[in-house]
């Protein structure tokens, strides 16, 4: 059974592997196949373990202004790397992009809403989601940012991207 598999290449102009260098990685191979065996695991637990808060809605007026948020949402943000941290949930920049996104495909050019999605890493190395949507009904110009755990087929592509 496979754990993982990895490919080890060289530039075209550097000299083949050399007897050492095989023997320098089949010295670690034992080590990085119980790190990958322990990420696939740590993968699955995490799935398995069900969040205490269920998706926070923060609701931004039509000046981009917040009208309300839900206090799963400021969890979340509190939960969210970022540097410096945002003085109120409200003013959390990676929220308020992806409200700007959905502001700016509110004219209909959009109508799934996938470019105001944004996925984005806890202090605790998990993740989360974000999207954002234009509200019907009401005064116009509402956006609504939705917050949750994302699953593991949500950032997969992300992961795989970043190596």
């Amino acid at each position: 059974m496979y754990w993982g598999a990895a490919g080890l290449l060289r530039d075209q102009d550097r000299p083949w592997f050399t007897e050492d260098d095989v023997r320098v990685l089949a010295g670690l191979s034992e080590v990085i196949a119980r790190g990958a065996r322990r990420s696939i695991v740590n993968v699955v637990v995490n799935d398995l373990v069900p969040t205490t808060e269920g998706p926070g809605v923060i609701v931004f007026d039509a000046d981009g202004q917040p009208e309300s948020i839900t206090p799963a949402a400021e969890h979340w943000i509190r939960s969210m790397r970022e540097i410096p941290p945002p003085s109120t949930p409200a003013e959390s920049r990676q929220v308020q992009a992806v409200a700007a996104r959905a502001r700016a495909g509110a004219a209909g050019g959009d109508p799934l809403q996938l470019a105001a999605r944004s996925r984005v890493q806890t202090s605790s190395g998990s993740w989360l989601l974000l999207y954002g949507s234009a509200l019907c009904g009401g005064p116009a110009g509402r956006i609504a940012v939705i917050i949750q755990p994302a699953q593991a087929n949500e950032v997969a592509p992300l992961v795989a991207l970043a190596y």
